[in-house]
């Protein structure tokens, strides 16, 4: 569906470690067509800047990071439409408590830097307890590939409705994805 991959926007936030300045790199999705953007928290925490990439859209926006909540790893960011420009895309949120164990979904992002990538997978489980301290642990699984880059993108049902925020990948045919109904 065209409409859900122009909400999936990539991330990429500059953390200074050591001395050092490092670039992380994740995906997100606009959820209002004024620019909100949900993602995960590791994809944001100790940013100095983070920058976001919006398909079918010239250059980087610079992105506000408006709310954190480590223990469910979700952010909120702002970006702003420049001057002429149309609103954005906005993702349109299901209900994840109607999820069914053996669902087609679909996880979207930007693995290792490949900008909108989709992958095609069940639900394997609703409610993992990935035993994470300081985490609440109610997780989605799905066999849908979650790699690295492809934190903080949507899950999506078959009625292009977000379920989920892809969170972990633990492995080949093993991720985990934050439930929509937990984020809002």
């Amino acid at each position: 569906n065209r409409e859900v991959s122009a909400c999936v926007v990539h991330i990429e936030a500059a953390i200074r470690a050591n001395g050092r300045r490092n670039l992380i790199e994740g995906s997100g999705f606009v959820t209002q067509p004024s620019g909100v953007i949900l993602t995960n928290w590791h994809v944001v925490d100790r940013a100095e800047k983070v920058s976001v990439v919006v398909p079918g859209r010239d250059g980087r926006y610079d992105a506000q990071v408006i709310g954190t909540d480590k223990q469910t790893d979700v952010a909120v960011l702002r970006i702003a439409p420049r001057e002429g420009e149309k609103p954005f895309t906005a993702a349109r949120l299901g209900d994840s408590d109607q999820v069914q164990v053996g669902e087609w979904v679909v996880a979207i992002g930007n693995p290792y830097g490949l900008e909108g990538s989709l992958s095609l997978g069940i639900v394997s489980a609703k409610g993992r307890d990935l035993r994470t301290e300081q985490l609440l642990n109610d997780f989605i699984q799905t066999d849908a590939m979650i790699d690295h880059g492809s934190s903080g993108g949507p899950l999506i049902n078959l009625r292009g409705e977000v379920i989920g925020i892809n969170s972990r990948g633990q492995g080949r045919g093993i991720g985990f994805t934050i439930p929509v109904d937990t984020v809002m």
